[in-house]
């Protein structure tokens, strides 16, 4: 066996700690709306997306500090997150400073503590009191002290093979994408001429329709084939807030090369495969849809939706959307210039794969 093979959560000893015992428990401090100050220090607040980071403020207090964990009580109650960088705090999360500094450590801890968020909720916080109290499972020495070793070493061991499964797809992915470049000189769109459309009514641009399923998700059938998207109006995860039986797709789905609409919430993703939807959601469909033109709609369609509407009385309804207008580039003869889209979605991916890349293997 490989010292690699060893370092695995069966080959070591495990004990409940008490978190006072392992870090330090401090309050966060609210920064309101109307003290916020644009600028670049992640404020870390009480959501669970963006690594907790609510906003990027210019503005400075006391919990300012880099290499310690975020767990909310507010919000997303009891998720935590690392910051490495400097950061602050609101008081709808707590700040845990680890009293071993290390990264690789606090990413585990993370995790732990993260494991006990089941117990929590709106009406039983994951407050002050609570978290110096609340037992966290770590694995421990012979001495029956945190392993700290081992904790780095397994984080580390868990990271480097991630790594290693996204170098390999980006590297897979950026072949493919350089095969459907045509025009590499397309990199940027502000030397396009531009013109306004009626997004569902003008020339079949865009087509859009109400969802086959629409499934309440108290209605949602069990099974052990949790394989369909199920598409709600969330901003995160493509839509997606879980993936179910094959089952609710005896109610009805929908086709795969699409995009989704959150109706309240102006949410678009781009859907490559087939799925099943919660309610208020609308289909966009199009000949002219494809994984890389489908990406450039999706902005457009954000942007207008979220310029032209709003939760309530605003909302973007069936009638509403089929009125909307959007602006895209146009080719010569003054038609959408699909062709001008795909490449430049194309040539977009291209620096980003290379980008990541070349960060990854600096590593």
């Amino acid at each position: 066996m490989t010292e690699d093979e060893s370092i695995t959560l069966d080959n070591v000893k495990w004990k409940p700690i008490i978190l006072k015992e392992l870090a330090e428990v401090e309050l966060g401090i609210y920064i309101f709306d109307y003290d916020r100050i644009p600028g670049n220090t992640p404020y870390a607040s009480a959501c669970s997306v963006n690594n907790g980071v609510g906003f990027f403020v210019g503005n400075n207090n006391e919990t300012l500090e880099s290499g310690c964990i975020q767990v909310n009580r507010n919000g997303s109650v009891g998720f935590a997150a690392y910051h490495p960088y400097p950061a602050l705090y609101s008081y709808d999360c707590r700040k845990i400073r680890p009293f071993y500094h290390s990264k690789y450590y606090a990413l585990f801890l993370t995790n732990q503590i993260m494991m006990q968020k089941g117990k929590y909720g709106y009406g039983y916080k994951m407050g002050t009191y609570r978290l110096r109290k609340q037992a966290i499972i770590m694995p421990v020495d012979e001495e029956e002290k945190p392993n700290y070793l081992f904790m780095e070493q397994y984080t580390k061991k868990i990271e480097k093979n991630l790594l290693d499964k996204y170098l390999e797809f980006a590297h897979y992915r950026l072949k493919d994408c350089k095969s459907h470049l045509k025009r590499s000189e397309l990199r940027t769109v502000n030397d396009r001429a531009w013109k306004e459309f009626q997004a569902f009514s003008d020339g079949n641009i865009l087509e859009i329709h109400t969802t086959n399923s629409s499934i309440d998700a108290i209605k949602l059938k069990d099974g052990s084939d949790e394989i369909v998207p199920y598409i709600t109006r969330t901003g995160d995860n493509n839509g997606i807030t879980k993936f179910v039986s094959t089952s609710n797709c005896e109610i009805g789905k929908d086709v795969g090369g699409t995009i989704t609409v959150g109706l309240d919430t102006q949410t678009a993703f781009y859907q490559p495969h087939y799925f099943v939807t919660g309610q208020n959601i609308h289909i966009v469909s199009s000949k002219h849809l494809n994984q890389y033109t489908a990406q450039f709609f999706v902005v457009v369609l954000r942007d207008q939706m979220r310029a032209k509407f709003n939760w309530g009385g605003n909302g973007a309804t069936l009638g509403r959307m089929k009125r909307l207008k959007i602006m895209l580039p146009v080719n010569d003869v003054n038609e959408p210039d699909y062709e001008f889209m795909e490449q430049y979605v194309i040539s977009k991916e291209i620096e980003m794969l290379e980008r990541y890349i070349q960060y990854i293997e600096e590593r």
